[in-house]
């Protein structure tokens, strides 16, 4: 099971991207933006990304028991994912490309932004850093072409 470290982290409490041990997760549950973090898997196998994924954030926010994922970002989805807290029904809610929805009840949701499993990690680190950011209004595709709210990027 992950071990958050510093909660002053501008990654959150799960530490950067790049560390070789936890999920690359960047956390903002603030409920004031359109998402409340980024999530950076290393693979498109969801049954092992989800599993560790469903691990970290429900340290933070209790067992995740529903799961909501785009398909076809994803080389395979399993039906449930099962932790030590316990199992996650996952299911190929998500319309938007790039998401991933965490439900902890009927009321308690959680909405991360998905960064593709090959994408360089300057790219990787702006999109988590404006998607865990208190305000944020971009859309997905918006954040990982680097776009503020659907404004062209800055040379």
């Amino acid at each position: 099971m992950p071990t958050p470290e510093n909660a002053n982290s501008p990654w959150g409490i799960w530490g950067p991207p790049w560390s070789p041990l936890l999920p690359r997760l960047a956390l903002l549950l603030d409920r004031e933006g359109m998402f409340d973090g980024a999530w950076w898997p290393r693979s498109d196998d969801a049954q092992t990304e989800l599993t560790d994924l469903v691990t970290a954030v429900g340290a933070h926010i209790g067992p995740v028991l529903r799961i909501g994922i785009h398909h076809a970002d994803w080389r395979s989805v399993p039906q449930a994912v099962l932790t030590e807290a316990a199992p996650a029904k996952v299911s190929p809610l998500s319309t938007t490309a790039h998401t991933v929805h965490l439900a902890h009840g009927l009321e308690d949701h959680v909405l991360l932004l998905v960064v593709p499993p090959d994408t360089d990690e300057a790219t990787a680190a702006a999109a988590m850093a404006r998607a865990a950011s208190a305000g944020n209004r971009a859309t997905a595709a918006d954040l990982l072409a680097g776009r503020e709210n659907g404004a062209r990027p800055a040379d």
